[in-house]
């Protein structure tokens, strides 16, 4: 939300403020005086620069003729009362506030000065201690004795807050001033800052750039780190990993079978290329044949889809087929050897099982390689999800390495094969020499040794808030059963990707609990961190053209790529690309996502860096056809709209999943207070188009004068919640127009002064209409007390915060009730509203108007 890394970048501008502060005497004095202070200064270097011309003009002028006497005295007398000026603006004549003095003055040059620059010294001294004991604090606003944990105002900090901004303020202010080619500040009066205070001034100015770069900053250079010119007993070591049953001499394809089995999806899509062209056929919910505890999770899929299937969904124990798993502790079929080993190892060191039922049908369900998504995910099995996703990325680059460390043994083994024939020919002429070169050459010509994309890089995961890329290092460090010491630069990034401990919010622990799981921890939204994956060992930090997996956020990594382009060649070669938590995604900007995934896959342009040997690249790849090959998984908390149309338009030539709950129990028996709650249809129009002109028309037409306007005539307090941005301007500007006095209204792009004064505007009944986005809701959670009505221009995207906002209605009141307008194309929220039975018959029956009640 807002700008990156909002809270830590105004932290760390705040800390290096404080230090500018102690550094020039002014640390604890107000705005106004550090103002003057500052003026002082300018004023002192404009009347210094002043005496100094005036001195170069009498020093010429004394050298001419005597005739010329009047004017030398006229001069003189100027110099004299600037040298008074002078002394006046440093405080020696009469007693006024010194400030510093500059470096090196040239006019000072006697030792008469040595006597004012102690008594200078001591007035400054003075000055410093009457700054010392200025008194700075703030008036804070008065907080209702009955707020309670609830109020709003408890949630918003007072003094803080306010300094920031009076700081900010006054550091636009400072910067104002325009900084010459030589470093210096040259003030509006001539003025020039020198030494500490324009090195300060500068550095303040670069610290929002050098934030931006700070990640990218601590990157590895680029290694051109081709695979055979590496450390040779670090390439055994991995070779015998991967490779657990290779042997020299062993044919290439023999021991390829024994990593990866001939019927496995990920041989036959990425090196047989047998998966088709692009899946265009619809999807076709499955119907399960047999009851499992899983049949609350509904499975639709498209025609290749359905045929790379290793089973029916969720039936793990199912008997029919030879290729269905029987016993979950057993290593599945298309699972690395040493990667399952590693798993088991990770599971028993937190005393569970090798694996649940669910997790074992969503990790078969993922091996047919389609795209997936994921609408079932939960806080309950947000870590199971997590521990699936990476092993089932582990599992894709184990095997891929390992073909790859195969082909280089092969091509070793063929190298020295060729050395050890050469030695035992005869030494001939040239001509000799040359055609057994070219036989060579002919000879390597017979091999198709392609495993690679055009870059390194095969792992995508986006994230939205450095706290979950901070859990899924943890797990990935944890399921590899790493050494954590062994890991270059781990503390560099827990330091970067945990909270600090002065940026905690005191109200964090009243807030709901939904809230706290998701905004625990460091809640930045730009962060882009490349790793390069061993067997048994991670390297973070490392340049992406050299990493095996990117771990970043859409915002972060498109950062990335504005400041340096060279990241694009690494996305032209992602085989598996994860989206988790893509319902804070939705909330944070959705576009940034659609950016990136519209960058992903593309032939590289810039080949200067970076690029893999073409001979060893995948003939598809070369054909312009990676996008048929990336698998791309979308995990979120909801099913949405905008997510599914997103998941329509990939091209995978794998088909498409999708799992969502079959069954929605609405959240209307949550609601603890009789309030009235209103569902009112309208009709969209032919087209989803038209939906969104239909619905404001509606609310203007038929909701706004007759629901809303004639309560809040009569200063009932009344909420209207928007969950998009578009209709929220389109809302504000009508009321605005309309009824500018009536209403106030915040958004997550709202000051925070602006937002205290909405909120109080609501409390007091100034204005008591209050339009409120659902985005902003997620970020901040205010709990606005006393309010009689709630209108939601459309169903929230988070059941939840329905429960929330209607539960605090003041339910005594005779004027209470909750409003929803809703269409046909609302039904995925509507579902989660009052449950997908309920949500049928609002949307099939004849009737526009329905009522509950709870009790």
């Amino acid at each position: 939300m807002g700008k990156p890394g909002g809270f830590f970048k105004r932290l760390k501008n705040k800390q290096k403020r404080l230090a500018t502060h102690r550094r020039r005497g002014t640390k604890g004095a107000s705005k106004e005086e550090r103002r003057l202070k500052h003026n002082e200064l300018v004023d002192y270097y404009a009347a210094k620069r002043e005496a100094e011309e005036l001195a170069a003009i009498s020093s010429s002028s004394s050298s001419e003729s005597e005739a010329a006497s009047t004017d030398s005295e006229l001069e003189a007398r100027k110099e004299e009362k600037s040298l008074l000026a002078l002394r006046r603006v440093l405080g020696i004549a009469d007693g006024g506030r010194a400030v510093k003095r500059g470096r090196n003055n040239s006019h000072n040059g006697n030792d008469n000065n040595n006597g004012n620059n102690s008594k200078r010294k001591g007035v400054e001294n003075q000055r410093d201690n009457d700054l010392s004991n200025v008194d700075t604090t703030a008036v804070n606003d008065t907080v209702p004795s009955d707020g309670g944990d609830d109020d709003w105002r408890t949630f918003l900090p007072q003094d803080e807050e306010e300094d920031e901004e009076e700081e900010l303020e006054e550091l636009e202010e400072e910067n104002s001033y325009a900084i010459e080619s030589d470093g210096q500040e040259v003030g509006t009066e001539g003025g020039s800052l020198e030494g500490d205070d324009a090195e300060d001034v500068m550095s303040m100015e670069e610290s929002e750039e050098d934030e931006e770069g700070e990640d990218s900053g601590k990157e590895d250079a680029y290694e051109d780190d081709e695979e055979g010119d590496g450390d040779q007993q670090k390439f055994e070591e991995e070779k015998v990993q991967l490779l657990p049953q290779f042997h020299l001499g062993t044919a290439k394809f023999e021991a390829l079978q024994r990593v990866v089995r001939e019927d496995d999806p990920w041989f036959t899509k990425y090196h047989i290329d047998k998966h088709g062209g692009i899946d265009r056929s619809p999807m076709q919910l499955l119907k399960q044949k047999y009851h499992t505890e899983y049949g609350q999770i509904a499975v639709s899929a498209s025609a290749h889809a359905m045929e790379h299937l290793i089973h029916e969904p969720f039936r793990v124990g199912w008997q029919g087929t030879a290729s269905a798993p029987q016993k979950l502790d057993k290593r599945p079929p298309y699972m690395h050897e040493t990667l399952w080993n590693k798993w088991l190892d990770y599971r028993a060191a937190k005393s569970r099982g090798p694996m649940t039922a669910e997790q074992r049908g969503l990790l078969d369900l993922l091996q047919g390689y389609p795209d997936v998504m994921d609408c079932c995910r939960s806080a309950e099995n947000a870590e199971a999800r997590r521990e699936v996703f990476l092993l089932h990325a582990l599992n894709h680059w184990y095997k891929a390495r390992a073909v790859m460390v195969l082909h280089e043994a092969f091509l070793h083994e063929k190298k020295r094969q060729k050395r050890k024939n050469s030695k035992k020919k005869v030494k001939g002429s040239s001509a000799v020499s040359s055609k057994n070169l070219d036989d060579s050459d002919g000879e390597d010509g017979e091999y198709e040794l392609r495993d690679r994309g055009f870059g390194k890089t095969r792992l995508l995961i986006m994230l939205p808030m450095r706290n979950i890329a901070h859990e899924y290092v943890t797990t990935l460090i944890e399921l590899l059963r790493a050494i954590p010491e062994d890991w270059p630069r781990l503390a560099t990034f827990d330091e970067d990707f945990t909270e600090l401990a002065e940026a905690m919010d005191p109200t964090f622990s009243r807030r709901p609990r939904d809230y706290q799981r998701q905004f625990a921890g460091n809640i930045d939204d730009s962060f882009c961190v490349g790793l390069r994956i061993e067997p048994s060992r991670v390297r973070v930090y490392t340049h992406p053209l050299n990493s095996d997996m990117i771990i970043c956020s859409p915002l972060g990594l498109r950062r990335r790529l504005e400041r340096n382009g060279d990241a694009s060649v690494s996305l032209s070669s992602i085989e598996v690309c994860l989206i988790d938590e893509a319902h804070v995604l939705l909330m944070q900007n959705w576009q940034h996502v659609m950016e990136v995934l519209g960058l992903l896959n593309k032939r590289p342009r810039d080949t200067t860096y970076g690029l893999s040997d073409l001979r060893r690249v995948y003939a598809w790849a070369l054909a312009g056809q990676s996008g048929r090959h990336r698998q791309t998984i979308i995990s979120s908390n909801v099913t949405n709209a905008v997510l599914l149309s997103t998941f329509r338009t990939f091209v995978n030539n794998s088909g498409r999943v999708s799992l969502h709950r079959r069954e929605e129990t609405g959240v209307l028996q949550q609601i603890m207070v009789p309030v009235r709650q209103h569902f009112l249809r309208f009709d969209p129009g032919s087209s989803v188009e038209s939906c969104d002109d239909a619905r404001f028309d509606f609310f203007t037409r038929e909701v706004l004068p007759t629901k809303i306007l004639p309560p809040v005539s009569r200063d009932v307090r009344t909420i209207i919640f928007v969950p998009s941005y578009f209709d929220y301007v389109r809302i504000r500007n009508y009321m605005i127009r309309e009824h500018r006095d009536s209403f106030a209204a915040i958004c997550e792009y709202t000051s925070l002064r602006q937002q205290r004064k909405s909120l109080g505007q609501f409390t007091d009944l100034e204005r008591p209409l209050l339009l409120v986005t659902e985005r902003f809701y997620f970020f901040r959670r205010y709990f606005v007390k006393h309010a009689e009505i709630i209108v939601f221009y459309s169903p929230p995207v988070f059941s939840s915060f329905y429960v929330s906002l209607v539960g605090r209605l003041v339910a005594t009141s005779p004027n209470a009730f909750s409003l929803t307008l809703f269409c046909r194309y609302d039904s995925h929220e509507l579902n989660r509203l009052v449950g997908t039975a309920r949500a049928r018959q609002l949307v099939e029956r004849e009737a526009e108007a329905y009522s509950f009640v709870t009790n």
